[in-house]
Formats: structure tokens, sequence, C-alpha cells
């Protein structure tokens, strides 16, 4: 299992140069406004592997900084739980990018940047691996993003609505690992029982 270790965080919405040390189960506490949802956000953008890819925009700047000459910058720090090592699937993935730090943990860093393109005047978010030393390690492409999964999971206003969709938070943790063909079967059913229960509800 992996969790996300470290996030650190410049010129992103509210949060101006802010680094957030997490462990395997944190809880985000905090006045309104102060920059909760816009963490989860963020990590939703950069993570969820049902997403095409990450994209920022000139509104996700911190208000005041000039999007033509700044850039966001945040570094996701990514390790493994409960032990110091990654698994056989995760070093399988990730193997030629894991950094080992000195006390023996090991460790993914990842970048995500939006920045002017100079070359043609475009906008653009980019993300990458990292070494420790901030050199580049290559793209982080979608097809790996489903070993670091993550779901924000909204506010629930209709239970119903968001069992039964599939764009809901249960179809969206479906379609982000991979199952074989029982438990396609399995969950197919489930679902189904589901509707039958919900749709009155959800009419």
């Amino acid at each position: 299992m992996i969790y996300v270790s470290r996030l650190t965080l410049k010129n992103y919405r509210r949060m101006r140069d802010v680094e957030l040390p997490l462990k395997p189960h944190t809880v985000i506490i905090g006045e309104n406004n102060a920059g909760k949802s816009s963490v989860l956000a963020l990590l939703d953008i950069a993570l969820n592997p049902t997403r095409r890819g990450p994209f920022l925009e000139d509104s996700d700047f911190t208000h005041g900084l000039d999007p033509d000459t700044d850039r966001i910058e945040v570094v996701i720090e990514v390790k493994p739980w409960p032990g110091p090592v990654f698994g056989t699937v995760e070093r399988a993935t990730f193997d030629p990018h894991i950094d080992i730090l000195p006390e023996g943990y090991e460790r993914i860093l990842l970048k995500l940047e939006y920045f002017l393109d100079s070359e043609d005047g475009a906008f653009r978010t980019r993300m990458w691996f990292m070494k420790s030393d901030g050199e580049d390690d290559g793209p982080f492409p979608a097809s790996v993003r489903r070993h670091i999964p993550f779901f924000m999971v909204p506010a629930l206003r209709s239970a119903a609505r968001d069992l039964i969709s599939r764009s809901g938070t249960w179809g969206r943790i479906v379609s982000g690992i991979k199952l074989n063909s029982d438990k396609k079967a399995e969950i197919k059913v489930i679902v189904s029982f589901l509707r039958l229960i919900y749709h009155p509800l959800s009419s």
C-alpha cells in the first residue's frame, strides 16, 4: 500500500508557499476558505486515474500573481505503508523512479507545474517524476496513475444518485482499478440490485 506523505505547494490558490506533511490517515480541518478543498482538488487533478490528464487554469494562481511570469509548482511525495519499501507491484511500476532515503525508506517524487510556454505562448500543465536533486526523471503517464489511486469524494447530497451513477463515487472507483471477469459480473449484480432499490428515490 502507498500514500501521499508530503505536499509542497507554491503559488496555488491561497497557498503561496506551503508544505504539508501527511500521514497514512490524515484529517484536514480548518476554517472556511482555509484551503482544505483546494488541497483535495489538487490531489484529484494530479492523481485521479479516471481523469484524462492533470489540468490547471489561470484561476488556480494565487491572487495577485501574474500567470505570464509566475508558475504554479507542486511536489507530491509518495511513500510505502506500512513498511519502508514498496511492494512487488509498485516496484515493477515505479522502480526506475524510486528514491532511497538515508534512513532506508523509499519514496517517489512527482512534480506538477502550470506555466506559460515561451516557445508558443500557450499555457501548459506538466507532470513528471522528479529525483531528490530536483532533476527531471521522466514523464508521469496516465497509465501508471491507477497505482496511486486517489478519489475525491464530494459531500453526498443523495446516496442513491451516487451509487447508481457511472460518474458517481462508486463508478469512478471501479473504473480506476482492474477487475477480472468474475468480479465484474459480481459488481454488475450488486449495482443492478442497488438500482432496483434506489430507483424510486432518485426519480
